[in-house]
């Protein structure tokens, strides 16, 4: 025992030593998968390197920009062949942990000099980080799911945003608001990674998640089923193709009346039309027929290291400088709620109003809109290996159910098999 504790020790000791040693004399130029795609995201991570750059000019940034679409598929391919970049950006770290291309952070954070610490984070956003109590990622900012609505839509049809609580009540918003090439629901079905999404917010609202093929959620799962089956003729027919920006853009110029997205709203419209967003409130995606009360998903996006890295000091110092809480709330306050809990609604509001100025107060309210929904209905988002493959079958499909080519009782019967089968591999 006193042989594994000097290890440990000797382990933090060399950990600190190296870190601490980085800005003032190794030069590393540090290759960074970064997956934000909005404009302000991208805009972001370029101001961040040059400040990094001009702060540390011995520690550099590259940066690989992948879609979080390709991530998976792409960094799969490049560890195989041993190819490892030094950082990422990451969402879900449950499929990449299991690919083994993360790194364990544990002794990172837990050195008593680290410069970022458990307990700087809100607990549900950290927790989202850890899989079977190993830390791989360290979160900078929540994300949170629900319903986006078009206010103005609603009161020309007479309604208001609380009178939407249950499945029933967006039924009768979208008998009334679907009329002349206008529709009630957006939905970016085209792609694997947001049909499966979509399901899931709306799955979390009637107490299942999309990977249940237990017995004892089939009915919850046909609800969900036919909860878009009975949507159908309320949703674009071209929405079967489209991809985020695609239903973001609908949303925009008025085509569709409310969407399930997540707290990255802002980011996404705002160089599409940031006028959009003084017509927008975001609520919890109301109860489903098996629920007393609806729960929304809480997850987060942050910051990992590649197992393969050959900087992997190197990598940590910068996952602790993009941990300041400066710096983490400017970047939260591009995409969406800060993941720290030491950072106030009216500060951080105030920093997202630099990022988006004329749409400041507006935005103020979105984000409060978030945090409320997080409060009050918000539930971690459910872990699940190997999404990306359940994903690809999901969507194949939905996009069959939302044109008529299959019924829900085949396609539970099918993603069932499908998602038993990717299980057993």
């Amino acid at each position: 025992m006193r042989r594994v504790l000097l290890l440990g020790f000797l382990s933090v000791v060399v950990v600190f030593l190296v870190g601490s040693a980085l800005g003032a004399q190794e030069k590393v130029t540090l290759r960074f998968v970064y997956s934000g795609t909005s404009e302000p995201e991208k805009a972001w991570s370029a101001e961040y390197k040059k400040d990094l750059e001009a702060r540390h000019p011995n520690v550099s940034i590259e940066y690989m920009y992948i879609p979080w679409a390709e991530q998976e598929k792409k960094i799969a391919v490049m560890t195989q062949a041993g190819d490892y970049p030094d950082l990422i950006q990451v969402q879900d770290v449950t499929t990449l942990s299991a690919m083994g291309v993360l790194e364990s952070l544990d002794s990172y954070i837990d050195n008593p000099n680290s410069r970022v610490k458990r307990t700087d984070f809100y607990p549900a956003a950290f927790e989202y980080s850890i899989i079977n109590g190993t830390l791989y990622s360290v979160p900078a900012h929540m994300t949170v799911y629900g319903l986006i609505v078009n206010t103005e839509m609603l009161a020309k049809a007479g309604f208001s945003k609380d009178d939407l609580k249950t499945w029933d009540d967006l039924l009768r918003l979208a008998q009334a608001v679907t009329k002349d090439e206008i529709y009630a629901y957006g939905y970016a079905a085209g792609l694997p990674r947001f049909a499966w999404r979509d399901a899931m917010i709306a799955g979390y609202s009637n107490g299942v998640i999309m990977a249940d093929t237990t017995p004892e959620g089939k009915e919850r799962y046909l609800e969900v089923l036919s909860w878009y089956e009975t949507l159908r003729p309320y949703i674009p027919p071209a929405a079967v193709t489209w991809s985020y920006p695609d239903m973001f853009r609908a949303f925009c110029q008025e085509q569709v009346t409310m969407i399930a997205a997540g707290s990255f709203f802002t980011a996404n419209v705002y160089s599409i039309d940031p006028g959009i967003v003084p017509k927008s409130r975001a609520i919890v995606y109301p109860k489903g027929p098996s629920m007393e009360r609806s729960s929304a998903m809480v997850a987060n996006a942050g910051w990992a290291v590649f197992s393969g890295s050959r900087n992997k000091e190197a990598a940590w110092f910068v996952i602790e400088d993009l941990s300041q809480r400066e710096i983490l709330s400017k970047e939260a306050a591009v995409v969406g709620l800060p993941a720290r809990s030491d950072i106030t609604l009216d500060a951080f509001a105030e920093l997202a109003g630099v990022y988006y100025p004329d749409i400041k107060e507006a935005n103020k309210q979105i984000i409060e809109d978030w945090l409320s929904i997080a409060r009050d209905f918000g539930k971690p988002q459910a872990k699940i290996l190997r999404q990306g493959e359940m994903e690809v079958k999901f969507q194949e499909k939905m996009y069959a159910l939302l044109t008529g080519a299959l019924d829900v009782a085949s396609f539970y019967e099918q993603i069932v098999a499908d998602i038993e089968e990717i299980r057993r591999k």
